[in-house]
């Protein structure tokens, strides 16, 4: 007999027993009237609904054909009218080869006043999401704050090489939860969960109480990746004949099938699936140009003649096809850069990466599922180079920021390796030099950006109907701020820096009394509020790539007027100095000068790192109030 492996904290067996009395009674259709008459819910008493209950039966049969059955049901008490989302539901299965099947489906909704609505086979909405995934859609109609919600279905499975998992955390509170299963002894299986804290162990069986809710804070990769869930995975099996036969897969495994492909590896080695877009790349392809300048003319090549068809995916039917069809999924566009990278003899090869909102990457678990993205891996001089299709704008070596999620897989001959994303870092520095006139601030202020702060500015000109973007900026603090002209550089010359001027005036900026000037140096912070004021946050602080963020603000003091006052300086950072933040206010001439600098180097910050992120933060806006004190001689 196997020994299943169950990876959770063994002190929380003992709960179990304690609690299991309290394990509701549940009947589709019948809501205890406690229940339907709950106004709040005592434990978080601001929560908009709450879920009462969601549990989960699973039965593995073993009948020459390993096969899962669930049986899926969920209660939801609706507390306010904000909580009117939750009557839209989504249920996603994977029709590919049959390998899941959805039925008995059944959905009702009970009001406050006891009546109850049960939905018909024509309310079930099902359609394709792609060529693997399929969707059932269905909402509650006419809801009321008080009214309960609930729906049950099963899932037949034979996908065995992937993750079953079971959520029991959310941004809203569960009552109780519950997964119940029955694996016979000759299946070789493990769980794993995160919020063990909230799990009870049972004999087949985890219960769940009381779980609070965990809300979506700022600057996060997925709340999948910190909300509670349980994972099964199946192993393999014990044959009476043929002794232990693995079902999990190895990644030198995936990676050989998928090389051998006809819908991935043979796309990019076999030059009947590309040749056409290599002759129509041939000019390019021939050009006497700097590496990077002809990497930049490769992606524009592809980006101006194939649109992004807003799907991901791994596989493609042909890339030719998609060439002259102007229109293929994320990962086609990514294959046809390699082939081009090729061409022209860098080293490339397809790098498969799962996206930031699907959570983190397992390397430890060889199942495919994880990825649902492709991106161009190369070497140029001998150094990892990341390529990803996504748009115009976005130079080379700089990921779509969905794909930042960590590490990625490359299959070459030495077997599979995985690759970690490093982004390339992002910079922000301002210029700003102003004189006082009437009582306010008339100048120039200058932007150069670098790494995604270009992308995201040279977006804001060609999408944006304001002109420059220090309109907005300035607006924030400043409603009569005027931009008088602007001007940019190297809108499409990705491989330098992108730069834009204007010429603004700042009423208001200035405060002009019998005696005296008061100026507002900081005119412009991409923060204004402390993002990380969040009480009893449990999870890390994720910034996507590092970034840093300087302005310089310059005044030429006017003629009759002495120094009376500067800002106070600011120098404050972490231990490690992976975040720091530093003002100055120095007098230069007949001039002043005022600069402010934020610097984060490190992306991901723990848990218990967010209180330092929050006086660092908290002492960056309580800076931005300093003022410069002009006294009238």
């Amino acid at each position: 007999m196997l020994k299943s492996k169950i990876i959770i904290t063994a002190l929380f067996i003992t709960g179990h027993f304690i609690l299991i009395a309290q394990t509701p009674l549940l009947k589709f259709g019948e809501v205890p009237i406690e229940e339907l008459k709950m106004k709040i819910y005592d434990k978080e008493p601001k929560a908009d609904a709450i879920i009462l209950a969601k549990t989960s039966e699973l039965a593995v049969k073993d009948q020459g054909e390993i096969i899962l059955n669930f049986r899926n049901f969920f209660r939801l008490k609706i507390l306010n009218k904000s909580a009117f989302n939750y009557g839209n539901v989504d249920i996603d299965y994977i029709h590919y080869n049959g390998s899941e099947f959805v039925s008995g489906i059944k959905a009702m909704i009970t009001y406050p006043d006891g009546s109850k609505y049960r939905l018909k086979k024509k309310d079930f909405q099902k359609y394709k999401l792609d060529n693997y995934t399929s969707r059932i859609s269905f909402y509650f109609p006419k809801l009321e704050e008080g009214s309960v919600i609930e729906y049950e279905y099963k899932i037949r499975s034979n996908d065995l090489y992937g993750f079953s998992k079971f959520d029991f955390q959310y941004d809203i509170p569960v009552k109780y939860a519950s997964f119940q299963y029955i694996i016979p002894r000759q299946i070789d299986y493990q769980f794993e969960t995160t919020g063990e804290e909230y799990i009870h162990v049972g004999d087949q069986n985890f219960s769940m109480y009381e779980v609070p809710s965990m809300e979506e804070g700022p600057f996060i990769t997925t709340m999948k990746n910190y909300r509670g869930n349980i994972n099964l995975q199946i192993l393999g099996t014990l044959d009476p004949y043929i002794g232990y036969y693995p079902i999990a897969s190895s990644w030198q495994k995936i990676c050989k099938d998928l090389d051998e492909s006809e819908d991935f590896g043979q796309q990019f080695q076999n030059s009947n699936y590309y040749d056409y877009i290599l002759r129509k790349a041939n000019p390019i392809l021939e050009a006497d140009i700097p590496i990077k300048d002809k990497i930049l003319k490769l992606q524009t090549f592809i980006l101006d003649n194939v649109q992004w068809d807003y799907t991901y995916g791994i596989f493609t039917d042909n890339l030719n096809d998609n060439f002259r069809q102007n229109t293929a999924n994320s990962g086609s566009m990514n294959l046809m850069m390699v082939v081009l990278l090729k061409a022209i003899g860098i080293k490339a090869v397809p790098m498969l990466i799962g996206l930031r909102e699907n959570g983190k990457i397992f390397p430890k678990y060889a199942v495919l599922e994880q990825f649902t993205h492709v991106i161009c891996y190369a070497e140029i001089e001998n150094k990892p180079f990341l390529i990803d299709l996504s748009d115009k704008y976005m130079s080379p070596g700089n990921l779509r920021i969905s794909a930042l999620n960590e590490i990625g897989l490359i299959y070459i001959n030495e077997g599979p390796r995985w690759i970690q994303i490093t982004p390339n870092k992002s910079t922000d520095v301002f210029l700003g030099e102003f004189y006082v006139e009437k009582g306010q601030l008339i100048g120039k202020i200058k932007g150069k950006y670098d790494g995604y702060s270009g992308f995201y500015e040279r977006k804001f000109y060609e999408n944006s109907i304001e002109g420059s973007p220090w309109k907005i900026r300035l607006r924030k603090r400043f409603p009569r701020a005027v931009i008088l002209n602007s001007s940019f550089e190297n809108l499409d010359s990705l491989n330098l820096s992108f730069i834009d001027e204007a010429n603004v005036e700042i009423p208001g900026a200035a405060l002009e009394l019998k005696d005296s000037l008061i100026i507002n140096p900081f005119i412009y912070n991409s923060f204004t509020e402390n993002p990380f004021k969040m009480e009893n946050r449990k999870y890390p602080v994720n910034f996507g790539y590092p970034f840093s963020e300087q302005f310089i603000f310059q005044l030429h003091i006017p003629e009759g007027y002495t120094v009376g006052a500067l800002p106070e300086q600011t120098s404050i950072s972490n231990e490690d100095r992976t975040i720091n933040f530093l003002s100055s206010a120095v007098i230069i001439g007949n001039n002043i000068q005022v600069s402010s600098r934020l610097n984060i180097d490190k992306i991901e910050f723990a848990p218990m790192e967010i209180e330092v992120l929050s006086k660092i933060f908290g002492a960056m806006i309580e800076t931005s109030k300093g003022k410069i004190v002009l006294l009238k001689n």
